[in-house]
């Protein structure tokens, strides 16, 4: 079974003082965030909605990369033949596998 998120592009709105919505490109609501005032959320909270609305971007992007082998055999060939090449495709396939629910 595949999930499939909601389609990109999104964006945060400021939904009050210590809230923030996340919608989609036509303003259609995605997720609601809010957090205690003086909370260690309350000072992250913008960034971590940029980090979310950004979510669907860098998936696609790491999907890209990864399928750079798919064209030529460049990148991934490349990165194979070293340590942290080989670490850098393995982060690449946890953090897409983690978007996916994989």
């Amino acid at each position: 079974m595949t999930i499939k998120h909601t389609p990109a592009p999104w964006f945060y709105t400021t939904e009050g003082k210590n809230a923030l919505g996340l919608v989609e490109e036509d303003g259609t609501n995605i997720m609601h965030m809010a957090t205690l005032e003086n909370s260690t959320a309350a000072s992250c909270m913008e960034a971590n909605a940029r980090l979310i609305a950004a979510a669907p971007d860098l998936l696609a992007a790491l999907q890209t990369i990864l399928a750079i082998d798919v064209k030529g055999h460049e990148l991934r060939d490349r990165l194979q033949f070293s340590t942290d090449g080989r670490a850098i495709i393995e982060q690449c396939n946890k953090a897409i596998a983690k978007a996916i629910g994989s």
